[in-house]
């Protein structure tokens, strides 16, 4: 019946442009269903269950709210959730963090991160290769409206910037900061111009905090042209093989905590079975 309703205000809006102006006033809608509580209850002044969007953006900002909804299928409900808000929140936060990494190390170091290194070795073809796909996959996801896709894609990069790559080089940095920082300046700058169309007050505040310290071009994120993505780096064997190498990481993490073994006492063997063959 909702959706009837808005189709309705959608077609007589259309109609009245037309009639007044000669014009079509969209070309394309994107809107979701209704919004429900956690037990799937539609939202409701009368029922007493509606929450505030300025409840939401006061306690986690207004880009962990946009983060959020714009993970909703097109027509479906919103079943809203405060755990899972929790979570865009505690993602952006990491984003936040990886940029302030580059920041300090950089300036501490005197070392300018423009500029990517042409001596790549496997980490580094690993996250330029990532970075790569979503640029291609994000595209690809834009121009056919997929919107719900995208955030997803961007939220898994960055997060495999600071959850994978950064901890495969927490040695390397010491002996190339030059490679290690600047393959972070890529894949974060490439970043932030993506999720800019999602979450787009960290992603203006982390730019103009590049900028400053690297002397950047461009008056605001908005204004960068679009990425385009290097078909030479994307090396999908690769992603693959190190997909398997962190599934046996977390796999022995988690048979370490099941046994309360610390990372720091070396084990004698570990067995890996999987069904896979690969």
């Amino acid at each position: 019946e909702a959706r009837e309703q808005v189709r309705g205000w959608f077609n007589l809006l259309m109609i009245a442009s037309i009639i007044g102006f000669d014009k079509i006033p969209f070309k394309n809608v994107y809107s979701h269903g209704m919004l429900t509580d956690v037990e799937g209850v539609k939202m409701s002044k009368s029922i007493g269950n509606v929450i505030s969007p300025y409840e939401i953006m006061d306690k986690y900002g207004a880009d962990a709210l946009r983060l959020y909804f714009s993970q909703t299928n097109a027509g479906e409900d919103i079943s809203f959730s405060w755990k899972e808000l929790e979570v865009k929140k505690r993602n952006l936060m990491i984003l936040w963090n990886t940029s302030n990494y580059l920041l300090e190390y950089s300036k501490s170091q005197k070392i300018d991160p423009t500029k990517l290194s042409k001596n790549l070795e496997i980490e580094e073809r690993y996250i330029l290769s990532r970075l790569n796909t979503t640029i291609k996959k994000v595209t690809e996801l834009y121009e056919f409206y997929e919107l719900d896709k995208i955030p997803k894609e961007i939220e898994n990069l960055f997060l495999d910037l600071s959850r994978n790559y950064m901890q495969y080089t927490r040695e390397k940095i010491h002996k190339n900061p030059e490679l290690v920082l600047s393959t972070i300046y890529k894949v974060l700058f490439e970043t932030i111009k993506m999720l800019s169309t999602v979450s787009p007050f960290i992603t203006e505040k982390i730019f103009l905090e590049l900028k400053k310290e690297f002397n950047l071009s461009g008056d605001s994120i908005a204004m960068l042209k679009w990425s385009k993505y290097n078909k030479s780096l994307i090396n999908k064997e690769l992603e693959e093989e190190i997909n398997f190498a962190d599934q046996i990481i977390q796999a022995g993490l988690a048979a370490r905590e099941k046994i309360k073994t610390g990372v720091r006492w070396q084990l004698p063997s570990i067995t890996v079975v999987s069904n896979s063959e690969e």
